[in-house]
């Protein structure tokens, strides 16, 4: 389980790891890393898991979808599917908020179907307006 350098992440993986060796019966090897030194590892794809996070740009499904698209290397997946590259493109292109609705949950079905990613959990934070 790869991590960059910090107290939360540790938290986070030490609590994963102990999570899927009671559920799961598995042997997860943390193994912390400086920021850079993270990113490089990541960038090569010497990781079987990987601690990862991103924060919406804009309120719009595409800020988090276009993350998985085969020319997009800021999430580090190394995730690629012709099928999934065409369902956004359309979307982006599209004029009709109920076509772009509908295409964006296609690609999350494919994403789904693919599992290039696992989200375990969301940040969260209360806002006083």
């Amino acid at each position: 389980f790869l991590y960059n350098t910090s107290e939360n992440h540790k938290k986070l993986a030490v609590a994963a790891a102990s999570m899927w060796k009671k559920t799961l019966d598995v042997d997860v090897v943390l193994e912390n890393q400086e920021w850079k030194t993270y990113l490089d590892t990541k960038d090569q794809g010497n990781f079987e898991v990987a601690r990862a996070g991103w924060a919406g740009d804009y309120n719009e499904p595409s800020t988090f979808l276009t993350l998985m698209t085969s020319s997009n290397t800021s999430a580090g997946t190394h995730y690629g599917s012709k099928e999934y590259d065409e369902i956004i493109n359309k979307a982006l292109t599209s004029t009709s908020q109920q076509e772009r609705e509908s295409l964006y949950v296609k690609a999350e079905e494919k994403l789904v179907e693919d599992m290039p990613i696992i989200p375990i959990y969301q940040y969260v934070r209360a806002r006083l307006l």
